[in-house]
């Protein structure tokens, strides 16, 4: 069989797309040019990039489809990506287009945030330049008009699930909601949609100072945000409404190993977004800027009717030719030289360079994450990694704390804690787990949220099974591997067997670091609610006639300082068995001295529902 090498040197010295396939048959890269045969022994010669190089080094076999011309390369080539998802081509999966939010048509239909447009039916608002603002408005209307969040048709229940609990969802899976009530709620989100219930922004607008005028700042922050979402929804651009003088601005910053691009978006004249992607690419920076386009505008209501990038103009000619053809309009694609557009392309291009740099930083840290991969044997590079840790206070105060590390950095603001309530005051770390895993993966299937690529345990065999059978029991397909504290000993995903490496190991390190921060993140809510609960065992004690034991048996009966103040001095003598006179002070200092806040309402902190 002839060498990948060989097969290139015979490819015809014409447009087309060229596949590269892997011994196991599968399709690495998919790619177009104008010169077949000079393209793909380009990818032969010496000092090409890393990934190149490993690209090269899995080429079992090339193949190639001639075309009339380029144009119709491009067209092929990018039918080709989404049929085969090449491993080695530009992939823009989490952020190739604007958010939309989704109303699906089905009998209970299902309002949420999506990337994708299916053609069901459904109804689609949008596109919105920030997916922040979509998600604050969801947040919001759901608080106002709740609709069911579970998947398909409308399932009948005996009981409601846990969004009926917590108010986002009014159950008319149990008959708690009638079919009329809930399309009166689906007809107030289109309204809003569409820009209609001013009322609701007044009133809004009303609460926000109100709660300013009181000194609620917090409270009027929430307000705040609220306003500025729905804003945002509703000058929202409709699906294919653009302004004639909508255009947008692609600057390259081209590297060996990552490429970054930066997009400006002007609507209505004025500068509405800017956005930076950064992708790995075996293509030329003339190749680059096409089919990273093509990427981005795949859904043809997101391009403007005038673009202006970093590219030749035979690279303008193309991609103004393949976006007019997927589309239902003329597309306007040039190189400016000079004037306003210049201006603007060169203020795209000094973000890209910033994030370039930034993404080169990155990019030499992928190294720890590739060895974990490695070591772990995961068939992705675990970008975003998700570790748990369990702490309580004598099996009271139970907290999972969840942490995550994207690209081995701690993303402190995805951090989240869960309150457990099922131990009923028992120590049982394994049940905590399955808690607060199954509730946290439950809201990442229903609220469609990123999904991590690895999931670590602060704990052995036992723990690590336990999550992965309610891993498994969701129908998600995420590996979970454990981390012994002591020995340091890593437990593999499914196999369960156990790895040591050496210390200092970059791999080691980076489970180390996010079992750390979980550890750190459980431990510091606790610390706050024993120092809590200290002071309102020094209150007690300092109470004529009660000692240490005394007041064990008063927290215990009680629980916090707020039922104590609560109750009458029979009812703390009776239930406490302490002497009339002695309960009479208690509640007398309690009630004069105590914090009702101190001890008392919800010690679970910042707890994820």
């Amino acid at each position: 069989m002839k060498t990948p090498r060989q097969q290139a040197r015979e490819l015809p010295e014409a447009p087309g797309v060229y596949l590269m396939y892997s011994q196991k048959n599968v399709v690495l890269y998919v790619g177009k040019a104008k010169n077949l045969r000079r393209r793909v022994t380009s990818y032969f010669v010496k000092n090409r990039g890393t990934k190149t190089e490993k690209l090269v080094s899995r080429i079992c076999r090339i193949e190639y489809i001639v075309t009339p011309n380029e144009l119709d390369a491009l067209l092929l080539e990018n039918n080709l990506i989404k049929t085969h998802y090449p491993k080695y081509n530009i992939d823009l999966k989490d952020c190739s287009s604007y958010p939309y939010i989704r109303m699906t048509n089905q009998k209970y239909p299902r309002m949420f945030a999506t990337r994708n447009m299916v053609k069901d039916g459904s109804t689609y608002f949008g596109p919105y330049p920030k997916a922040y603002q979509v998600h604050r408005y969801l947040e919001m209307v759901e608080q106002l008009y709740p609709l069911r969040k579970c998947r398909g048709t409308l399932p009948k229940r005996s009981a409601p699930c846990l969004y009926y609990h917590i108010r986002s969802c009014k159950a008319p899976c149990c008959g708690y909601q009638s079919y009329e009530e809930y399309q009166e709620s689906v007809a107030a989100h289109i309204k809003l949609l569409k820009g209609g219930e001013g009322s609701l922004r007044k009133d809004l607008f009303r609460s926000m100072k109100e709660s300013s005028k009181e000194l609620r700042f917090e409270e009027a922050a929430k307000f705040r945000d609220m306003i500025e979402a729905l804003d945002a929804i509703q000058e929202g651009p409709g699906v294919e409404d653009f302004m004639l003088d909508s255009r947008d601005y692609i600057a390259q910053v081209y590297g060996e190993e990552v490429s970054v691009y930066s997009v400006i978006k002007v609507r209505d004249g004025k500068v509405r977004d800017k956005e930076t992607f950064t992708v790995e690419s075996l293509l030329s920076q003339e190749e680059g800027i096409v089919e990273f386009a093509t990427h981005l505008y795949e859904n043809p209501g997101n391009v403007p009717p005038h673009l202006y990038i970093d590219g030749d103009a035979d690279s303008c000619d193309l991609l103004a030719q393949y976006l007019t053809h997927q589309g239902t309009r003329n597309i306007e694609v040039k190189e400016p030289q000079r004037g306003k557009h210049r201006v603007i392309l060169d203020m795209a291009r000094e973000n890209g360079n910033l994030a370039f740099q930034q993404a080169m930083r990155n990019h030499q840290q992928q190294g720890p994450l590739l060895a974990l991969q490695k070591v772990l044997g995961l068939t992705h590079t675990p970008q975003r990694i998700e570790g748990y840790d369990i702490s309580h206070l004598a099996g009271k105060y139970t907290i999972a704390s969840m942490v995550c590390l994207i690209g081995g950095v701690p993303a402190k603001d995805q951090y989240r804690r869960y309150s457990i309530k099922t131990l009923g005051g028992n120590i049982d770390d394994f049940k905590a787990l399955r808690e607060a895993t199954s509730r946290r993966y439950s809201r990442v299937i229903h609220d469609q949220l990123d999904p991590p690529q690895l999931i670590l345990i602060d704990g052995g065999v036992g723990q690590v099974s336990g999550v992965e059978n309610i891993i498994d029991a969701l129908g998600l397909d995420i590996p979970v591997c454990g981390l012994a504290k002591g020995d340091e000993e890593i437990i593999l995903p499914k196999t369960h067997q156990i790895v040591k490496l050496p210390p200092g190991d970059s791999a080691l390190q980076v489970l180390q670091r996010a079992r750390d921060e979980a550890h750190r993140f459980a431990t510091s809510l606790n610390q706050r609610i024993r120092t809590k609960q200290d002071g309102t065992f020094s209150l007690l004690e300092s109470i004529p006639g009660v000692g240490p034991k005394r007041s064990k048996a008063i927290l215990k009966e009680f629980g916090s300082l707020a039922s104590v103040a609560a109750s009458t001095p029979y009812d703390l003598q009776q239930r406490s068995n302490i002497p009339e006179e002695v309960a009479e002070l208690v509640v007398q200092y309690v009630a004069e001295f105590g914090d009702p806040e101190f001890g008392g309402g919800d010690s679970s902190g910042n707890t994820s529902r």
